[in-house]
């Protein structure tokens, strides 16, 4: 029982993304039909030249009817954005695959917003479960106590993510009109600031893990 935040923030992240996904499931769900459809087997048999030509007439479209398209796509949209909010540290963590292929982990015939909605909370999980460590870390410090103690490799990770976070401070504060239209762009600058914070947090954390390790060596020091 004493270790729960580690547990409870992933698993909560996980529920609040199907939470906002849930409305949005059939284009979700259509958006994986396409994209299998790139790598399923090549039927074998009459090619489908040879099959007849199929006439589609679409209804015409009112502009009322167009308006109401409009607006259910970009609450879908929106409602795609909070995974990618929640879980910008996937973002951080393929910035080495970028750097090599110029473009972001996706599977063809998928738009990168569906892609980063189904895959983000998911690939989000162990950050969520490093930033639980570290408000563990942090309430424990309260009661001087050094559990979990914070690995070096969890401070750089965090101290990544602060950097990013105060970048991502200045940006939004000087971001242009232009800029506040891209909700994309928009979003991914709210999830770097909030694991800015969350990074802030575990540094704290082991900044205290450190005082204490030293009051408790001066207090075991050696007899004299």
């Amino acid at each position: 029982m004493r270790y729960q935040i580690r547990w409870v923030l992933p698993v909560a992240q996980l529920l609040l993304c199907l939470v906002a996904l849930w409305p949005a499931r059939r284009q979700l769900l259509s958006s994986v039909t396409e994209a299998r459809q790139f790598y399923g087997p090549v039927q074998q048999g009459k090619t489908q030249l040879a099959e007849p030509q199929r006439v589609i007439v679409l209804p015409e479209i009112n502009p009322e009817t167009l308006r109401g398209l409009g607006a259910a796509e970009e609450t879908a949209m929106r409602r795609m954005r909070v995974p990618v909010i929640l879980n910008f540290p996937v973002a951080i963590a393929q910035v080495p695959y970028m750097l090599v292929t110029r473009r972001e982990l996706l599977p063809q015939g998928m738009l990168i917003q569906e892609w980063r909605a189904l895959s983000w909370p998911f690939a989000g999980l162990l950050f969520w479960w490093l930033a639980g460590r570290g408000i563990e870390a942090l309430s424990a410090s309260f009661r001087s106590t050094l559990q979990p103690r914070l690995s070096w490799a969890e401070v750089i990770w965090a101290i990544v993510l602060l950097v990013v976070g105060i970048v991502t401070l200045i940006g939004i504060a000087t971001t242009t009109p232009d800029d506040r239209h891209d909700k994309d762009f928009m979003a991914l600058m709210y999830g770097g600031l909030l694991w800015g914070v969350l990074a802030g947090l575990t540094l704290t954390a082991r900044f205290r893990q450190s005082r204490i390790y030293k009051r408790k060596a001066a207090e075991s020091g050696p007899l004299t």
